[in-house]
């Protein structure tokens, strides 16, 4: 399924197909079918009360903000992950050690 929100943003249409709701109406939907899945007309039937466009935009905006700072801190999160996956088995083979606030290297101090 691709989502091509036309008068709403995507911000609140990824909000909706991301709902339990939706996914319990898909799942009523091709529960239905003989062969698993769903057409374009039964996803048209699903009635979603929409706000007034103010609060769409509003909704869009603080969405959009949120997405980006989510990304960001999921790329810091791997960054922080392969630096453990680096530093552990140093740490634990001895390579290096953590003195204070020192790091020793073949016996070279590195602030």
């Amino acid at each position: 399924m691709k989502l091509e929100p036309k008068s709403i943003g995507s911000e609140f249409a990824f909000q909706v197909v991301s709902s339990n709701s939706f996914y319990d109406y898909l799942q009523g939907a091709s529960s239905k079918a003989v062969q698993a899945g769903f057409s374009k007309s039964e996803i048209s039937n699903l009635q979603i009360v929409l706000p007034p466009r103010n609060i769409l935009d509003h909704y869009e905006l603080l969405g959009t903000i949120f997405w980006k700072e989510t990304k960001h801190i999921s790329k810091f999160q791997n960054y922080l992950s392969k630096t453990r996956d680096t530093l552990l088995p140093k740490l634990i083979s001895g390579e290096i050690r953590v003195l204070d606030e020192h790091i020793i290297e073949n016996d070279e101090a590195y602030l």
